[in-house]
Formats: structure tokens, C-alpha cells, sequence
């Protein structure tokens, strides 16, 4: 059976965890696709900061960067000392692809900015894995921690908060928030607001005049709030809520099963029941343009589509809007955070008192293309995207200190 592109990563990605590194050539048989398509897959995900790649030979971010380019070099990596001597970071996260690579890389940047070094742990969403991963990780020397937990509303169950409490390292959440009452919400977290991404969607098919508008997406705690940024959106803009229709798909849907709910939804829109989309991922997007373009419908004429997540969306035809979530700002801010706290253990150790704890929000941006309304002439609406992902970024952060 022919697997996802997403599959193929995730699956490159488990490999190189469990060996270190492999040839292209050896994952392109491993995967059962051609050395052509191996090699871009491991691309790609380099371009994503997933892995490393040198020579025809992928590595593992842990595994070292590239192999040492001199005898000497070689030689201190042998005795130990081509690592930094900085503070080691541990990161849990459910993927290394899509978008948590960007996430990935602001951690990363943040870390090596002091000459320190980030440790990945993949869960693929499983608690289990997720704990291994965490007792790994500190068994390897991680100082501090940051946290996404494999929980599928995106908030801490009763069950699970004290656990990610007391780890007994400076831990901070990332894309995840803690519950009201439990010491996890005492944690310092790093989230989107992604809400306020749905809000921006919505507001933006309206002011074109649309108001059957569905949000289309796969059950996630990310679709769970742009489901509610959306209605938030209806209510304040007197657009009819029940006219919002929310087609989902399971979170590990196969293609067959995303494609089928897709189609659904252009059912709706062929039905004059829908003509605004915001759909959930931009991939999901592209392929819900493609299969409306195969219908004979017209993109944005029959109906406006906004994508959510800003990867590919940019180079579907026409460009989709986007709603871009500030992903590399995310682990950036994080990864701050947690070496911030291990600064300050010294100070706890002499009794002063530490900085208030911090809850923060990255506000997304809305990217205006052609798939509703955008200048296909006016490319200011990308420029962001050209920005070199590895420098510093201020977004706007909505930030509560307690």
C-alpha cells in the first residue's frame, strides 16, 4: 500500500532514531521508493531542521551534526569535546516533521545561542513512548525540559497533571496548557493561539461577503480551538452560527479517510451549502483546491478557502491564504524560558525568589493570496515567508505572568 509523504518521514525520522544514520540509498529500500524520492524526502526534511545530511549519508539530530570534516575534529568528538559544553535541553515532541520541524528549529536556535545542545524524544502521540522518551532523555544529562505530552485535547487530564509536574527539572509546555487547580498549570507553557488564527479566518471570508462558512479539519487539539476562534468569530460578526458546518476526520485518518471527508465538504459547497473553507492542515488545503478543481468548481468564485498552517499553501495555483502560526517563535520562546529557569536554580539555591512564571501566546498571521481575494500580482503577502527562519523573531505575544 502505497504510504503519505508524511508517513515516509515520520518512518525516516524513527529510523534514524534507532540507528544513528543511513545512506539514502539504504532508507530508499527500507521505505520501498525509489533513491529519487528518498533523497528528496531526506532533503526536505533537512530543509526542515529534522535531520542531517551529508555525502549521501542522513543523520540523526542527536547523532551529531554531519561527520567531523577534519582528523582532529574527529578526535575531539572522540574525547568528548566537539560537543557543547553548554546546558543540555531535552525535547518531547510528537513528530519531527511538518509542524513541529519549525518548532524544532526556534528551540534549537535558542539553545546554541548560549553553546548548548537540544536532545529530541518522538512519541508519534503515544503516552508510553512519551514517558521513555522523558526517561531517556534526563538519563542522557537533559537539565531542563520542554514538553508537548501526547494529550488529545490539547489540555492536561486530571490523571496525567501532577506527572508532568514533577519531573524535578525546569520544565516548560509547548503547545499545550495546563488545568486550572493542578500544579501543571503552574508550569511555564508556550502556546499559538490558535483561536485567534480561527477568529482571522473567519473575519476574512466575511468581509468577502461569505456566510455558509465550514471549518474542515482533523480531530486535534488545534482543530478543537480554531473550531472555537471560528464560532467566536460568527457570534461577533452576526454571521448565522448554524450555518457553520465542521467536517472532521480522525487524527490518524488514512488518505482514503481524508480525502472521503473532503469530499464531503465539497458536496456541501457544490449544495450552496458552504462557500467559505478554512481547512485544516494547508496539505488537507491543497488537496481539498485539487479535488474542487476536478468537480469544475472554482477557487475563490464558488468558494473562498483558507488554509490553516502555511508550509505548501503558497505554491497550490491559485496560492491559498494561509494562517501561519509563528512555529519557529514558538520553540524559540520555550527553549528561553527553560534555560532561563536553569539560570535561576542558583538563586533558589541561595533563597532569592524567582521570576513570576509565564503563560504565553504567539499570535498567528493571516498571509492574503488569490484563494480569497489576494493580488495574484502582489507578492508582499509572502514576504514573510522568505525571512530566514533562523533569525530571532519578535511576534506578537499575549503573555500572562503568575
Amino acid at each position: 500500500m502505497r504510504t503519505s509523504i508524511t508517513e515516509r518521514h515520520e518512518r525516516i525520522i524513527e529510523l534514524l532514531g534507532q540507528r544513528g544514520q543511513m545512506r539514502v540509498s539504504d532508507l530508499a529500500n527500507e521505505l520501498g521508493v525509489s533513491a529519487v524520492t528518498a533523497r528528496r524526502d531526506v532533503e526536505l526534511l533537512e530543509r526542515h531542521g529534522a535531520l542531517h545530511r551529508r555525502h549521501g549519508v542522513a543523520y540523526a539530530l542527536d547523532a551529531g551534526a554531519a561527520p567531523a570534516r577534519s582528523a582532529r575534529a574527529r578526535a575531539d568528538v572522540r574525547q568528548g569535546n566537539g560537543r557543547p559544553r553548554g546546558p543540555v535541553v531535552g525535547m518531547v515532541v510528537p513528530s519531527a516533521t511538518y509542524y513541529y520541524a519549525d518548532v524544532i528549529r526556534g528551540a534549537r536556535a535558542a539553545v546554541g545561542d548560549v553553546g548548548g545542545r537540544l536532545l529530541i524524544g518522538l512519541t508519534n502521540y503515544d503516552l508510553a513512548e512519551e514517558r521513555e522518551q522523558i526517561r531517556q532523555l534526563q538519563s542522557r544529562g537533559a537539565k531542563a525540559l520542554l514538553l508537548t505530552p501526547a494529550w488529545p485535547t490539547g489540555m492536561a487530564p486530571e490523571e496525567e497533571a501532577d506527572r508532568v509536574a514533577m519531573l524535578g527539572v525546569p520544565t516548560v509546555l509547548v503547545e499545550r496548557r495546563g488545568q486550572l487547580g493542578f500544579r501543571v498549570d503552574e508550569l511555564d507553557r508556550v502556546c499559538s493561539a490558535h483561536a485567534h488564527g480561527g477568529y482571522l479566518a473567519v473575519r476574512r471570508l466575511a468581509s468577502l461577503g461569505r456566510q455558509r462558512i465550514a471549518v474542515v479539519a482533523r480531530e486535534s487539539p488545534t482543530a478543537a480551538q480554531l473550531q472555537a476562534g471560528a464560532r467566536s468569530a460568527l457570534r461577533h460578526l452576526g454571521v448565522a452560527e448554524e450555518s457553520q458546518l465542521v467536517l472532521t476526520s480522525p487524527t490518524t485518518a488514512t488518505p482514503a479517510e481524508v480525502e472521503q471527508a473532503l469530499n464531503r465538504a465539497l458536496d456541501h459547497v457544490v449544495e450552496g451549502r458552504i462557500d467559505g473553507a478554512l481547512v485544516h492542515s494547508d496539505a488537507d488545503a491543497v488537496q481539498f483546491l485539487q479535488l474542487a478543481q476536478r468537480r469544475g468548481l472554482q477557487v475563490p468564485e464558488d468558494v473562498s478557502l483558507i488554509a490553516y498552517d502555511d508550509e505548501i499553501a503558497g505554491l497550490a495555483d491559485p496560492a491559498i491564504t494561509a494562517v501561519a502560526p509563528q512555529k519557529f517563535a514558538v520553540g524559540q520562546a520555550a527553549a528561553r524560558m527553560a534555560l532561563r529557569r536553569l539560570a535561576e536554580m542558583r538563586r533558589a539555591s541561595a533563597g532569592l525568589p524567582l521570576s513570576p512564571r509565564h503563560h504565553i501566546e504567539l499570535l498567528p498571521e493571516l498571509r492574503v493570496r488569490e484563494s480569497c481575494g489576494g493580488d495574484p500580482l502582489d507578492v508582499t503577502a509572502d514576504t514573510q515567508i522568505m525571512i530566514d527562519r533562523s533569525m530571532s523573531v519578535d511576534p506578537v505575544i499575549r503573555s500572562v505572568s503568575g
